[in-house]
Order: C-alpha cells, then structure tokens, then sequence
C-alpha cells in the first residue's frame, strides 16, 4: 500500500507546471485560440475559484486584467502581459470591479482588503480602515474569561 501511495503522490504533485494560458474567442465563443505566444509562468493563478479570473475594460476590448499572484494586465488582447502590483498592496488578488462609466477607476479585492484606483491601477488607496480578515481557522484558550483565537490567511492571528 505504501508503494501505490507514493506512485499516487508522484501522479498529483510532481507534474510539469506549464503556466498561465489565456485564451480568446473572436467570433462568440464558436473557436478559441491562445492569446499568448508563451505560457506566463510568473504569476500563480492555480486556483481558478479562487484567483485567475478575468476582466476585460469596458472602453477598451485589447485591455485584458488576470486577478492572481499578481494582478497582471495586457493591453493587446493577451499577447504580452505586465504586473499591475504596487508596492503597499497585497497581492493575492480575488476580483477586480472596473467602472464603466469610469475605467479609469477600478476596485480589487485582495486577502489584506479592498483598495481602489482612479489612474488605472498605476496607484491604488488602501480602503480598510478597520482590521479586516479572512478566517482559516479558530480555536479558544481555558483562561477565564476565555480568549478566542482566529488564524487568518496571510495577516496573522485575531485575539477577542
């Protein structure tokens, strides 16, 4: 049995990685083809429930934005690709609102909070003004009153 669980560990965890595709459909979604030349092995984006989404400018078909580790951005349809990080964001990035009425003006959302920007994501404003977090885990302690404790994803622990 223990052979066969290594076989079945080496089947899931030791795989090529092969990197970000981006596919595209210019006709309604009848053909696809893969936008970038190359795969992007730069950013993380395994999770496609939880990162990897895509968003494309309301004024502007070519600017394609990919939510992961970072947040990438092309504005040729796909074929080439930049970070859209900066430097006081968190970067695990989860959605992305982009104004219609105001492109210029688009709101993420990342584990250490939202932030907005009004240039187009060349600088964005933290918009958490209180403790934010995402809750992995809980526990309590036997002190009296007791202390309730939260593990959270990437910003450490809550103490109450």
């Amino acid at each position: 049995l223990r052979a066969r669980l290594k076989e079945a560990e080496a089947d899931l965890f030791d795989t090529d990685h092969i990197g970000l595709e981006v596919y595209r459909s210019d006709d309604a979604g009848a053909h696809w083809a893969r936008a970038n030349e190359k795969p992007l092995r730069e950013v993380y984006y395994t999770y496609g429930y939880y990162f990897g989404q895509i968003r494309v400018a309301p004024d502007d078909a070519q600017r394609v934005y990919v939510q992961g580790m970072p947040m990438i951005v092309s504005n040729d349809g796909g074929k080439t690709w930049t970070g859209l990080n900066a430097p006081n964001m968190h970067v695990d990035y989860h959605d992305l609102l982009i104004d219609p009425a105001f492109p210029q003006r688009m709101l993420a959302a990342t584990d250490g909070g939202p932030y907005i920007t009004y240039d187009g994501g060349k600088h964005w404003q933290a918009m958490n003004a209180q403790a934010v977090g995402q809750f992995y885990s809980v526990s309590y302690d036997f002190a009296k009153p007791f202390n309730v404790y939260g593990g959270l994803q990437d910003n450490g622990v809550m103490m109450g």
